[in-house]
Order: structure tokens, then C-alpha cells, then sequence
């Protein structure tokens, strides 16, 4: 995908939301998907409550789910992982904690995990690019932000950082799940050069249209 396309892409968004495609569906289209895809049990707007803070606890299991979904290879991360605070955490969503650690998405700090807080915007943007990345890129010590780097990598993979430049900013459970399937969708990393075309052709009837 070529800067132009992308530029077009980014404007076919905006002018989608003028002539109708309101953010509403955009987030129910993401909210049924992980519904069907098994990362949440929820399937409405009001149950699934994207307004809310996501919970690191909430968010081990959305990315578990994630990366087994795009096929993350996690032969060479598995490790024993364990956490004194790990009782802070929802009964059902323990195991994925342990899972998020094992696969070098969600570590913690000092043995603890900090299940019950809210992830931060530089931690989901990390953690999904761990996920595309399979692992393989680190923190920077020489950075201004210790994400600064996985932010770059984010923006080389055409994911749309938006809502997510406030760093330390808590992450609401909405802007993750639309964030998820923006980036399961293929658009961010694998989207064809046709795909593109057909795509800025579409801006181009609409402008002239």
C-alpha cells in the first residue's frame, strides 16, 4: 500500500462519515465481530459499555483472542509467568492473563500485573504490535516515550492511530475493539494494490458524483 492510497483511504473514511456512516455502526460492526470471533460476550453497543475504561484484566482476553485469531506465533514466547496480584483479576479472565504474559503481549512489571487498572493508549497500540510483529520489537531506553518506537512500527503497519496519541491516556473498550478489527481486517498491513485503486476510485465518484 502506497502513501497515496493510504491518503486515499484516510480521506474515503471522512467521506463515508459525511454522507452517512456513522461511528454508531462503525463500532457495531466491531462489536459483532468480536462477539462472533470469541473475544467478548457481548453484542450491543449497551452491554458491551465502550465508553468504559478497559481493564488490563478485560484486555489480556481480547488479545489472546486476538492473536490467536491472526495466527501470532507464539512457539518461542512461551514462559512461566505469575503474578502476586493476580487474584485482583475476574475469575473467568485469569487464564488469560497468564496467556497474555506467556505470549509476550501483556508482562507486567515486578511480578505484578495490575489486572484491575485500566490499559493505558500506549499499552494496546504495544500490544497489537507485538502481535503483528510476533514479538520481536523491544521498548528503547533513549526514547522521549518508552512506546515512542512501537508507535513508529504502528504507523509503518498503516494502523490508524487516532484516538490512541494521548499516551497515557486510559484506553476505552470501544476505541480498542474498533482498533482490533481495523487491524484484523487486513486494512492496516495487507490490504492489495487493487483493493487500493478500487478504493480511491470509489473517492473519486463520490467527489465527482
Amino acid at each position: 500500500m502506497n502513501i497515496l492510497q493510504q491518503s486515499a483511504l484516510w480521506a474515503m473514511s471522512a467521506v463515508l462519515l459525511i454522507t452517512g456512516v456513522s461511528q454508531a455502526a462503525v463500532l457495531q460492526d466491531a462489536i459483532s465481530w468480536a462477539y462472533d470471533k470469541g473475544l467478548t460476550s457481548f453484542n450491543t453497543d449497551t452491554s458491551f459499555m465502550p465508553n468504559n475504561n478497559l481493564r488490563r484484566d478485560e484486555a489480556s482476553k481480547f488479545l489472546v483472542e486476538f492473536a490467536e485469531l491472526v495466527g501470532m506465533n507464539t512457539d518461542d514466547m512461551l514462559r512461566n509467568c505469575s503474578f502476586s496480584d493476580v487474584e485482583k483479576s475476574r475469575p473467568d479472565l485469569k487464564g488469560y492473563v497468564a496467556t497474555s504474559c506467556q505470549y509476550n503481549i501483556l508482562k507486567g512489571n515486578n511480578g505484578e500485573f495490575w489486572p484491575d487498572q485500566s490499559l493505558t493508549n500506549a499499552q494496546i497500540v504495544t500490544a497489537v504490535v507485538r502481535i503483528l510483529d510476533n514479538g520481536g520489537l523491544q521498548s528503547e531506553s533513549w526514547v522521549t516515550h518508552w512506546a515512542d518506537n512501537y508507535y513508529s512500527r504502528a504507523q509503518n503497519l498503516w494502523l490508524d492511530l487516532t484516538k490512541f496519541w494521548s499516551k497515557d491516556t486510559p484506553a476505552t473498550r470501544g476505541n480498542v475493539i474498533m482498533f482490533l478489527y481495523d487491524a484484523a481486517s487486513g486494512t492496516a498491513s495487507s490490504s492489495s494494490d487493487d483493493e487500493m485503486d478500487a478504493i480511491l476510485q470509489q473517492l473519486i465518484d463520490i467527489i465527482e458524483g
